[in-house]
């Protein structure tokens, strides 16, 4: 969970955190595109020099060499239409191989118009309930769920598995089948269907560790998807362990600078981030961020997802125009590469929209709020956690305005959404609760948000740890609470421990430390202890200006 407060230089009795969605974002989903071939079809004499072609193209993805696969696909179609001529299965599967290269190149509007002509050859030529057809479906399932468009993922998908169920046993039948299975537990966890997903990848992962090994490559998409699961459910250890493994598997199999590497780099870094080790997070993102410019191109959509993270990271080091930038260009990447109506895009713009919040830029990050929602909602319906997020960072927009009455209307409904969506102590559902007890904060009824923040501190302690700046935070909003209530000697050790969690795990010249201090500065003056709430304040004014030093 990543959560943001705000920078102004004079502490706010209480911040509304913002709310980032576990793993969204545009969170990397590595889905598999396996094109059936023609191994159902008779080899003819004419046909070697268009099936060596083939393989090499394969062979070519394998390795990530999409550069060099690209103009060998489009000699390999032609050849087949001057050879074959159209509507043959061959030609279909031509059509295929070139817009698998141009789905591994972000190039989406390109390739869905190859995979309905091909689908549409293949079922001129044998039909569509057959494992070619099928293979095809995947594809175009693929292809929906590396845009965003789940809906319209998902009857694609199960409409393939069905065929593949039913069709012959084979060591392609059984490839493809896992595919569409790994490919479907995607769409259920982007839908927030996180119980059924994990289920889901952990048997397929079983029934290919059966099939091919415990470290074959393709296995290990579907261990790679389980670890993000893992992630999104806040189940931290299971998560970086298994992530471990995939990084290890590939790096043996692939070589280290394959895109399925960056994948794993990229999502060990948010798990990382989530744990508050920036330092191990920001390694593993340049790491993944350099593999993907360099063999997919710097417009490409994965190279999005890593800028996205980068900024999410430099966020939560309270380096805002560092963020602003990153984001900028993730924006300009998925407007160019995505519809419109992408969830992808939606989360980043959610990402862009909580930098120009904590920056004041109120109007701008709404208007990125409400673009978000309406394409969320358009896309997963109305009770997603993802439509949660917007609601509540749309919440936090109407209390600084001073709305607190909306704010409570927007906030309640977002943890209404998270409760039904991870149960009663997910992070998720922290962000809100704390929410609220910033809102009860704003109103007066002190009592009501010390419930609320006792509550938040039990939930982000069993999901972080106790040395997480996550309960640091929460044990100085609850030392604000207590000061309103003239409850000092109940806020001295509190605060006392929340400089020293935030100290430890946020550095010397972040603001939430200064936040802290000035809270801890009015614990001491309530107890009589002026001296030493002096010279706590300056400590704190002396934090805030190493940070605008280091922050231009």
């Amino acid at each position: 969970m990543t959560c943001l407060r705000p920078t102004e230089s004079n502490r706010s009795d209480l911040a509304m955190k913002r709310t980032g969605m576990p793993t969204f974002p545009g969170s990397r989903i590595l889905l598999w595109i396996v094109l059936c071939g023609s191994a159902a079809f008779p080899l003819q004499a004419q046909e070697t020099e268009w099936r060596e072609a083939h393989r090499q193209i394969q062979a070519l993805n394998d390795a990530g060499r999409y550069s060099e696969s690209l103009p060998l696909a489009i000699r390999n179609l032609q050849y087949a239409k001057d050879t074959f001529g159209l509507n043959q299965p061959n030609t279909a599967t031509s059509l295929a191989d070139l817009a698998e290269v141009k789905l591994f190149l972000g190039q989406y509007a390109d390739a869905e118009p190859l995979l309905r002509q091909a689908l549409d050859m293949t079922d001129k030529a044998v039909g569509t309930n057959n494992g070619r057809a099928a293979g095809l479906m995947n594809d175009l399932g693929y292809m929906y769920l590396s845009q965003g468009e789940y809906r319209k993922a998902e009857p694609v998908l199960r409409r393939a598995m069905e065929i593949l169920e039913k069709w012959p046993p084979s060591k392609e039948q059984q490839k493809l089948l896992f595919s569409t299975m790994n490919n479907v537990a995607s769409v259920e966890e982007q839908e927030g269907r996180y119980p059924e997903s994990e289920q889901h990848y952990q048997e397929l992962a079983k029934k290919q560790e059966a099939a091919f090994g415990q470290d074959n490559p393709e296995m290990l998409v579907s261990v790679h998807n389980l670890s993000r699961v893992y992630s999104e459910e806040a189940k931290y250890p299971e998560a970086v362990e298994t992530e471990q493994r995939v990084i290890a598997g590939w790096e043996r199999s692939l070589g280290p600078n394959h895109p399925r590497v960056a994948a794993a780099l990229d999502e060990l870094g948010r798990t990382y981030r989530s744990q508050g080790k920036f330092d191990d997070a920001e390694a593993l993102y340049k790491r993944a961020l350099a593999i993907n410019e360099t063999v997919l191109g710097v417009d490409h959509p994965d190279v999005a997802l890593v800028l996205v993270d980068m900024a999410l990271l430099a966020r939560s080091k309270a380096e805002y125009e560092k963020a602003r930038s990153l984001l900028g260009r993730a924006v300009a990447i998925d407007e160019k590469s995505l519809p419109p109506n992408s969830v992808i895009l939606s989360s980043t713009l959610d990402s862009l929209g909580d930098v120009n919040f904590i920056q004041g830029r109120y109007d701008e990050a709404e208007a990125q709020y409400q673009r978000g929602l309406a394409i969320v909602k358009a896309a997963l319906g109305d009770n997603h956690p993802r439509v949660a997020t917007f609601l509540s960072n749309l919440g936090n927009i109407a209390a600084r305005r001073g709305d607190y009455a909306k704010a409570g209307e927007l906030v309640e409904e977002s943890l209404a959404i998270n409760e039904r969506a991870f149960g009663p102590n997910h992070p998720a559902v922290g962000v809100e609760v704390s929410n609220l007890a910033y809102l009860r904060m704003q109103t007066g009824e002190y009592p009501k948000a010390e419930v609320l923040l006792l509550r938040y501190l039990e939930i982000a302690k069993k999901a972080f740890g106790d040395q997480h700046s996550e309960v640091g935070n929460a044990l100085s909003h609850l030392a604000q609470v207590y000061c309103k209530e003239q409850k000092f000697q109940a806020a001295d050790p509190v605060s006392e421990e929340a400089v020293a969690n935030l100290r430890a795990s946020l550095g010397s010249d972040h603001p939430e430390l200064a936040d802290a201090l000035q809270t801890r500065a009015e614990v001491l003056r309530g107890l009589g202890r002026d001296e030493e709430a002096d010279a706590v304040d300056a400590e704190a004014e002396q934090v805030l200006t190493l940070h605008a030093e280091r922050n231009p």
